[in-house]
This record gives structure tokens, sequence and C-alpha cells, in this order.
């Protein structure tokens, strides 16, 4: 029998959104993801936050989690 969390759920994060969570979940900090991406730590910031809404989290490890279980992060994902 299913629970209710185990239903497939279709969200859209945009790519620039899927590689900042990957690289959070990888341990970087908004600097760090900036850094590596060549934005500004305020956009970092703004593209995690947009992503933990779009995915319902209440913090930013728990929207990586999530992206994560949804396999957001492989390769075909976009």
């Amino acid at each position: 029998m299913r629970s209710h969390n185990q239903h497939k759920v279709r969200v859209y994060l945009t790519f620039r959104q899927k590689q900042c969570l990957r690289l959070l979940a990888e341990g970087k900090t908004a600097a760090g993801i900036a850094f590596e991406l060549g934005i500004s730590t305020r956009m970092a910031r703004e593209h995690l936050r947009n992503a933990k809404l779009r995915l319902g989290a209440v913090s930013l490890p728990q929207a990586a989690i999530f992206a994560e279980k949804m396999g957001l992060f492989k390769k075909g994902s976009d």
C-alpha cells in the first residue's frame, strides 16, 4: 500500500535551480555555488529559494533531498 508521500509529483525546476541544488547537495555554500557557476551570491540564493518554494520544502537541505529523491539530478532530467 502506498503512503501519500510516495505518489509521483511533477515539479518544474529551471536548469539553474537544479544546478544550484545539486551543488548544495555536494556541500557547497551559496558563495561557493556562485563562484562555480559564475553568478552573484545573491542570484545563487535566489535560485535556491525559488527551488525550495517550488518543491514545497521547509529548508534548503530538505529541498536538495527532495530533488535527489525525485531524480532531478540525473542526466536528461533537464
